[in-house]
């Protein structure tokens, strides 16, 4: 890859979304611009100075580049974000989604059960375009809900004024994220029903065999979960219907381990805590952001179901084509380009299989040598005193959010963000992928990964402890940790690299450390 910079300013690479290159098929699904305009449009329908900026491709790796404050924009911004927060805005966009997301996953459903082996061609394009449909719908619901975020960081940063530390502020949004804990709530009713009938399964027939109740929640398990990505935001990461000792593993985990309900909501041991003049505002500015805290993980659960959708399509696809000679290997239909492939299930010509053969070959060989993880030097932070009144307020408040999510600690002492109270000990499994920690990680293991995503949710709910590289205790692995319980440390740089596989590790998340006590 080239050394030269994507272009002047600084420019950061995306390692929380990709950590690997992006094929061309994926990339040219997504370059219709969805998910960037509906962030913009977000932003600026509550008045938050933040709609997006720059991205560059290079060699499958994404840089960021982020543009400055627009002043010809203050005045309409601010008159949203006043309109925003006086009239409480956010209940309507929160309605109007309750009104789109049955529909959405009415229709979600039933292309997730369509069987695309028994369709022809034809009929295969068109699952592919509504599996696109889906996606881009998914994904214009979920970065247009995106700014509403700014309501938590709003109350984080009353939360500090106050003198309540981060930890504190957030424990009482536990609970308001139902979709993040979904897949622990279907693992129970399976393990529910494999308790009573007395059976611990090794295959998914043992549990379809174990009894019409068992049998059924799996199908709801699959039909839900089945058609995701599990590691990773890209369509060339596997589905969880593609992994079914995964499945087995995580349905194995709840059987032995039957999980406690989440308590019930009891915001007042952190209110007390809180000027009793000001408590009424606390009040006001909890509910807000409980309101907003799990639409992110709701919303997104679309995006990775188009996603999933789109995957077993092009599989099915790339099958026909390999068997055609049109293509040398499966994986290698995720380089080729959306009208390539559907020129060929339209019966038109696409370039040859040896073509498509070197694309695969040159992204493989991207992937061995990392770009540097950021171009220049970042400028001086903006002076958002400049903004008026109440589009500063959510501006900062958004900006701080978005800093919640990803915050890094000290490489050298192994720190982060804590998420949890109790320290927890147990064998390190560093996985690279969600697959290959399923494939190691047995019932309470210590999970340390680089980053985690909404398709790791099964894996979560196997682990014992949890370290990310890459993570803030507003990212998704924040989130998850403490929807389930689980002793996390966020934002621990180097733990990669610094944490043997098989080390015995404690996780102290009331200190955000994790220290090596043996070595393997």
């Amino acid at each position: 890859m080239s050394g030269e910079p994507p272009g002047t300013g600084y420019w950061t690479r995306d390692r929380t979304h990709f950590c690997r290159p992006i094929p061309a098929l994926w990339l040219g699904l997504v370059a219709d611009g969805t998910s960037a305009q509906a962030y913009a449009a977000g932003a600026a329908r509550i008045g938050v100075c933040d709609g997006g900026g720059d991205v560059v491709v290079r060699d499958g790796w994404i840089f960021q580049r982020s543009r400055p404050l627009d002043p010809s924009t203050f005045a309409e911004r601010e008159r949203a974000a006043r309109e925003f927060l006086e009239g409480r805005g956010w209940e309507q966009q929160l309605e109007e989604w309750a009104e789109i997301r049955p529909g959405l996953a009415a229709t979600c459903r039933r292309a997730v059960q369509v069987d695309v082996g028994g369709l022809t061609d034809a009929q295969l394009l068109d699952h592919l375009e509504a599996a696109e449909d889906i996606r881009r719908e998914g994904s214009r619901q979920h970065f247009q809900h995106h700014a509403l975020c700014a309501l938590v960081g709003d109350y984080v940063l009353a939360c500090r004024g106050w003198g309540l530390s981060d930890a504190e502020a957030l424990e009482p949004l536990v609970g308001s994220s139902p979709a993040s804990t979904g897949v622990a709530s279907h693992l129970e009713r399976i393990a529910a029903a494999l308790r009573a009938a007395g059976v611990r399964p090794d295959t998914l027939d043992d549990v379809s065999a174990a009894g019409a109740e068992a049998a059924a929640a799996l199908d709801e398990y699959l039909l839900e979960y089945g058609c995701r990505p599990v590691d990773g935001y890209g369509i060339d990461h596997e589905n969880l219907e593609e992994m079914p000792s995964v499945v087995v593993a995580s349905i194995v985990h709840a059987l032995d381990g039957r999980a406690e309900p989440l308590p019930e909501f009891d915001g007042t041991p952190i209110r007390v805590k809180v000027p009793s003049a000001e408590r009424p505002r606390f009040d006001e500015m909890l509910d807000a952001a409980r309101s907003v805290y799990g639409l992110r993980d709701d919303d997104g659960s679309f995006v990775s179901t188009g996603r999933g959708l789109l995957r077993r399509t092009l599989l099915e696809a790339a099958t026909r084509f390999v068997a055609r000679g049109q293509l040398l290997a499966v994986p290698e239909i995720f380089d080729m380009t959306p009208s390539e492939v559907k020129a060929l299930l339209a019966g038109r010509d696409a370039p040859p299989a040896d073509q498509i053969h070197q694309r695969f070959t040159a992204r493989q060989l991207a992937a061995v040598e990392e770009p540097p993880s950021s171009y220049g030097e970042p400028g001086p932070p903006e002076d958002l005193s400049l903004l008026p009144e109440h589009t500063r307020r959510l501006t900062v408040a958004f900006r701080a959010y978005m800093a919640m999510r990803g915050r890094a600690g000290d490489a050298e002492e192994l720190t982060g963000v804590g998420a949890g109270t109790t320290a927890y000990r147990g064998r390190a499994v560093v996985a690279s992928d969600a697959d290959d920690a399923f494939d190691r990680l047995a019932p309470g293991d210590v999970l340390v990964v680089a980053m985690t995503t909404t398709a790791y949710n099964p894996v979560l709910v196997v682990c014992g402890a949890l370290v990310v590289e890459e993570a803030g205790p507003l990212s998704h692995a924040g989130v998850m940790a403490r929807e389930l319980g689980l002793p996390a440390v966020l934002g621990a740089a180097g733990a990669m690299a610094a944490i043997p596989d098989g080390a015995l590790v404690e996780v102290d998340p009331s200190l955000g450390s994790v220290r090596v006590l043996e070595r393997p």
